[in-house]
């Protein structure tokens, strides 16, 4: 048997880390919840090689399709290198922490990273 996470809950924002949870609740209980930018980029890659080709970007989008956030990134199939932001988030963190988790996993697994 397989423990996979179902689209519906991925897309629910239910298979984050506690952490994030956590953190949203303490933004809003001391009302300091803001607009922020995140970046998304990898420090290192496999094998220690020097760049990697950026993949799953569809899946990403998907995924924020309708929160109250920007996106914007490198294109799908774009070579990139350790430290480089590959995407941006721009929003109150509480409107997309729920997604990190997913997104980093979906970015990596179809990125190879």
């Amino acid at each position: 048997m397989f423990h996979l996470a179902n689209p519906d809950d991925i897309k629910k924002g239910k298979v984050t880390d506690v952490y994030f949870e956590r953190t949203v609740r303490v933004l809003k209980a001391k009302h300091i919840d803001k607009k922020v930018t995140a970046e998304v980029r990898a420090r290192i890659l496999p094998l220690d090689y020097p760049w990697a080709v950026l993949a799953g970007l569809d899946e990403i989008a998907y995924l924020l399709k309708g929160l109250k956030i920007n996106l914007w990134g490198l294109p799908e199939g774009s070579l990139f290198h350790p430290f480089e932001p590959v995407l941006f988030i721009e929003g109150n963190y509480s409107d997309f922490a729920c997604y990190e988790t997913p997104l980093l996993g979906l970015i990596c697994q179809a990125s190879g990273v």
